[in-house]
């Protein structure tokens, strides 16, 4: 079984952005999730750092 790394914080965290890229470069499964889109219920996207909606 696989884990999921699971990433929770704004878009616009560039912080955030240096972590995912250095996750992704090691094929680390995760999902982005910005909990200040919770009103329009974003699912995270795995392997993508994004959320899709």
């Amino acid at each position: 079984m696989t884990s999921l790394v699971l990433v929770v914080t704004s878009l616009e965290d560039v912080t955030a952005d240096m972590v995912i890229a250095a996750l992704n470069e090691r094929g680390v499964p995760l999902a982005r999730v910005d909990p200040g889109d919770s009103a329009t219920s974003p699912r995270p996207r795995p392997g993508t750092g994004s959320a899709a909606f």
